[in-house]
């Protein structure tokens, strides 16, 4: 299968990969990982789906943690389907003009089946063609770093990031957890960064003032534009969706992480 975003190692690119269905053993070790640690149990269950990366079937662990998330995430999904090809995704959607709930699901209504599932086969995917790898993003308003005492740091204009990887996402994993999502989200694009105003960062300036970019920033001008770009390659998961109460047409997140998971406790 062609990666929706290559993997990035020394300006060389690795675009190509090999899947096959994983063993009982890579589903049990995924199994045992993913309550506490999701994305570390997605390193071992692309371990054991992974045939070769670019026709190489030698494949170093540290490959898998410069892979883009969602490349991973679509080779996961992908490799979950090789064991059972039923794609469809569950899940309940809130309309957000009023609310009201839309569920997708299979069920049966008397002797009639009824599916009004999304279906993973359905949704197209976008592929990164040797454009600028990553995001470069201009704040709506600078963010001013000051020291405490009315001196000024930095006014942050702009910053560079790379595609979020599976190592990041397990970084800021290990500092927030399930129990806070969106610094969650707001550490994997810390650790994403390469550049502020056009200067290469290091980490002891993420230490000190990278999470006060993103809780000081424009939630819908900075904050949801960086996520939309982010998102922009790999599988579109999001679904039109036409409220049966009031008529309202928006688009919903499909979440197929859940897909994933759910795949491992039903097997």
């Amino acid at each position: 299968m062609r990666l929706p975003i290559p993997i990035k190692i020394n300006n060389n690119y690795h675009r190509e990969c090999e899947i096959q269905a994983p063993s009982p053993a890579t589903l049990a070790d995924t199994n045992k990982i993913a309550d506490s640690d999701i994305y570390s149990a997605m390193i071992r269950f692309l371990q054991g789906s992974i045939k070769s990366i670019d026709g190489n079937e030698d494949i170093n662990k540290s490959l898998l943690y410069k892979m883009p998330y969602r490349t991973a995430e679509m080779i996961a999904v992908d490799a979950m389907l090789e064991i059972d090809d039923d794609d469809g995704v569950e899940g309940i959607y809130r309309c957000p003009l009023c609310g009201h709930g839309y569920v997708a699901e299979k069920k049966m209504s008397g002797d009639i089946e009824i599916d009004t599932r999304d279906f993973i086969s359905s949704m197209p995917v976008n592929y990164w063609d040797d454009e600028e790898y990553g995001v470069r993003h201009e704040f709506y308003n600078p963010i001013v770093i000051n020291d405490g005492k009315g001196n000024i740091i930095e006014e942050v204009r702009d910053i560079e990031m790379t595609f979020p990887t599976m190592e990041h996402c397990i970084k800021a994993y290990s500092k927030f957890g399930r129990t806070d999502e969106i610094r969650f989200e707001f550490a994997v694009y810390l650790e994403a960064i390469t550049h502020v105003n056009g200067s290469e960062i290091d980490s002891k300036f993420k230490n000190r003032f990278g999470m006060y970019i993103f809780e000081n920033c424009n939630m819908k001008k900075d904050i949801l534009v960086i996520g939309e770009n982010m998102r922009r390659y790999g599988r579109d998961t999001t679904v039109k969706r036409t409220c049966e109460k009031c008529g309202r047409l928006w688009r919903s997140q499909v979440n197929t992480s859940n897909f994933f998971v759910s795949g491992l406790r039903t097997l």
